[in-house]
C-alpha cells in the first residue's frame, strides 16, 4: 500500500508494489493477468484483495500471511517524482506459494527487490526455472533502490542470475546507474549481453528511450507528459509492452524476428501507457484510457 504526500500533506492511498501495478494496467485491459505476491491477513491485505478482484487479475497464486501487509510512504517532490521510505513485517516463513503450470505463449515479468530478496530467493528462482524450461517470455525489471545501494555487493550476484534468466530487460537509466555505475548505454548492453539479455530497453524519464539488441539500437521519444506522479510510470511501461508483445503473439522463438521500426511501435505504447499513469495519482492506467486503447485496437 503506498501512501502518497505532496508538500507535506497526506493525498491518498493507492494499493501498490512494482508487479502488482503491471498487472492491474493489464487487467484493465481484459488480458488473463495472473500475480504471484503475498500480502498480510489485515484489513491493508483485504482491500488488497478486492481491489485486484474489482479490476480482473487473477489471485489465484496469492497468499496471505499471519502479519501486517507492506505500506511505503513516498514523498512527491515538484516534478512529480517520489522518494519511498518502505515498512515491512514479514513472517519467518514467507511466499508459500503453489508454482504455476507455465507453458508457451505466457509472459513473466518479475523485478524489484522481491526477485532479489534472500529471504524468498529460492523460491524465486524455481519460478524462473520452471518459466523459462517452460518456454514462456521472461521480463526483467531491476527497479533498483538507491536505499539498497549497500547491499549491492551481496544482491549483485541475484540480479545477474535474473539477467540471465530474462529475454528482455526494462529499466530506467538510473536502475543500471546504481546497479553498474556506468553511463554508456552501449557498453551496459555488452554487459548484459554477455549474461544473456536479447532486448535491453533503457527508459531516462522525458528522454528519448533506447532500445538495444544484436547489432541494431533503436531510439524513441519519450510521450510528452506534464506529471503528477511518477510513481507506476515505469510498472505502466511494461504493461504496454506486454500487451504490446501478448497483442502481436511474440515469443522467445520469434523475438529476434522484430524489425527495429515494429520495436519503435511497441515502445512508443509503452510510453503512452506510462505518460497517462504520469498524469494522475494511481499508479496504474486509469480506466479511461483503458477504454481508449481497447476501442482503438477493435476499429
Amino acid at each position: 500500500m503506498d501512501i502518497i504526500f505532496r508538500d507535506q500533506h497526506l493525498e491518498t492511498a493507492m494499493v501498490g508494489g512494482a508487479m502488482l501495478n503491471t498487472a492491474v494496467s493489464l487487467g484493465r485491459l481484459h488480458m488473463p493477468a495472473f500475480l504471484i505476491s503475498e500480502w498480510g491477513n489485515d484489513g491493508v491485505g483485504e482491500i488488497t484483495q478486492n481491489f485486484l478482484t474489482n479490476n480482473a487479475v487473477n489471485t489465484s497464486f496469492c497468499k496471505s500471511y499471519h502479519g501486517n501487509t507492506s505500506l511505503s510512504v513516498a514523498l512527491i517532490d515538484t516534478k512529480g517524482n517520489a522518494s519511498y521510505t518502505f515498512y515491512k513485517n514479514y513472517p519467518e516463513k514467507r511466499f508459500q506459494i503453489d508454482t504455476p503450470d507455465f507453458e508457451p505463449g505466457d509472459f513473466v515479468l518479475f523485478g524489484s527487490f522481491f526477485s532479489i530478496d534472500p529471504g524468498i530467493r529460492t523460491q524465486m528462482t524455481n519460478i524462473l526455472k520452471q518459466a523459462r524450461n517452460s518456454g514462456a517470455l521472461l521480463i526483467y525489471d531491476p527497479n533498483f533502490r538507491k536505499n539498497h545501494l549497500a547491499s549491492l555487493e551481496q544482491l549483485l550476484p541475484f540480479i545477474e542470475e535474473n539477467i540471465r534468466y530474462s529475454h528482455i530487460i526494462r529499466g530506467s537509466h538510473e536502475d543500471f546507474h546504481y546497479i553498474y555505475r556506468v553511463d554508456s548505454c552501449q557498453k551496459l548492453f555488452e554487459k548484459v549481453h554477455s549474461l544473456g539479455c536479447e532486448v535491453l530497453i533503457i527508459t531516462h524519464g522525458s528522454d528519448e528511450i533506447l532500445l538495444f539488441k544484436e547489432c541494431t539500437k533503436t531510439r524513441v521519444a519519450a510521450a510528452a507528459v506534464e506529471a503528477v506522479s511518477t510513481i507506476g510510470a515505469g510498472d505502466s511501461f511494461n504493461a504496454g509492452l506486454m500487451y504490446e508483445l501478448y497483442r502481436r503473439q511474440i515469443s522467445p522463438n520469434n523475438l529476434n524476428m522484430i524489425p527495429s521500426c515494429e520495436w519503435a511501435e511497441i515502445v512508443s505504447v509503452a510510453s503512452s501507457f506510462a505518460a497517462n499513469t504520469c498524469s494522475h495519482y494511481e499508479n496504474y492506467i486509469s480506466q479511461e484510457f483503458a477504454q481508449h486503447i481497447l476501442s482503438s485496437q477493435a476499429i
